[in-house]
């Protein structure tokens, strides 16, 4: 059934997560080695789990519109941007840029690169087509993020930020194929890229339940009502809005399922690092992210069981 499919997919998020807050808790690891974690997964591990996918699964006379893809999760983007811009004026104005940003970014790839082989074991190439659809999500995540937040400092075009190690993969992964060079591509590389990418999920949970660890008691000491109240629109608003939304996408199936998807996860774990830089509320974005995880054990599995029943997988 496809509610426990996406249940332990949740669950198997959460182990790891649990896994990082018992390292620091039991000082196995220092907090200090959390960046250099966090930098093996983001800039090493991810980028190589790309590569590895492109060059074995992608095909582009298989997948000859994967173009599409991208300008869609951009217009569900906005969509996001529009319905997070109404729902914080219900919210504390002193709390209306952690929580606009919460509401805007979600976790688009690492918990789908668990629930999306879970959901689809036979399709194999469902990673390609994410990696495909979230290719944008990291030029507005790093570098319109400061637009976005409302940044009182000025903003600087950075040409690192535009291209993140994951999208400079994404796009010599595609150069490589249509330029039908990867027979030439040793296939060392691509067992490596294999064995590294297989580290990028563990390590990044590791490091979320690591900051978590840290940010615990300040956590708790947030506002309970912009907690609840933020957990009510993400969890369940949110989804409900795009349920109906996606039934006039005129797209495939696949990329309908991952805008409803998007649309139904917690804010992406690199928020309050972004946050903390702008001079923001890290710990309340901290305690968003914390308890619309803890919601989201019921209200993924639930909201996946209710998209396939009327819409199907």
């Amino acid at each position: 059934m496809i509610f426990w499919k996406t249940l332990e997919a949740v669950a198997v998020f959460i182990a790891l997560g649990l896994v990082g807050f018992m390292l620091l808790a039991r000082k196995a690891i220092a907090k200090e080695a959390l960046s250099t974690l966090s930098f093996l997964s983001l800039d090493l591990a991810v980028p190589a789990l790309v590569f590895h996918d492109m060059m074995v699964l992608f095909n582009p006379v298989a997948m000859p519109y994967w173009w599409v893809s991208p300008l869609v999760w951009l217009g569900s983007f906005v969509v996001l941007v529009i319905l997070a811009r109404v729902s914080v004026l219900f919210f504390p104005a002193e709390s209306r840029k952690e929580v606009f940003v919460s509401l805007v970014y979600p976790n688009a790839i690492f918990i789908p690169l668990i629930l999306l082989p879970a959901l689809f074991p036979e399709r194999k190439e469902i990673t390609v087509e994410l990696f495909l659809f979230t290719m944008l999500f990291s030029f507005f995540l790093f570098q319109g993020f400061g637009l976005f937040y409302g940044s009182r400092r000025k903003i600087i075009f950075q040409w690192k930020k535009l291209f993140p190690p994951l999208v400079v993969i994404l796009i010599v992964s595609l150069v490589i194929q249509y330029a039908g060079l990867q027979p030439w591509v040793p296939g060392i590389a691509i067992d490596v890229a294999r064995r590294l990418g297989a580290l990028s999920v563990p390590l990044l949970l590791f490091v979320l339940g690591g900051n978590v660890y840290i940010d615990r008691e300040v956590s708790h000491k947030q506002s309970f009502s912009v907690v609840l109240a933020f957990v009510v629109v993400k969890n369940i608003l949110f989804p409900l809005v795009h349920l109906f939304l996606v039934f006039w996408l005129p797209v495939s199936a696949t990329l309908k399922f991952l805008v409803f998807l998007q649309s139904a996860l917690p804010p992406v774990t690199a928020l309050p690092v972004l946050v903390e830089r702008e001079g923001g509320n890290r710990s309340l974005v901290q305690a968003l992210f914390l308890w619309s995880v803890v919601a989201l054990v019921v209200t993924l599995p639930v909201w996946v069981w209710v998209y396939e029943s009327i819409y199907g997988l």
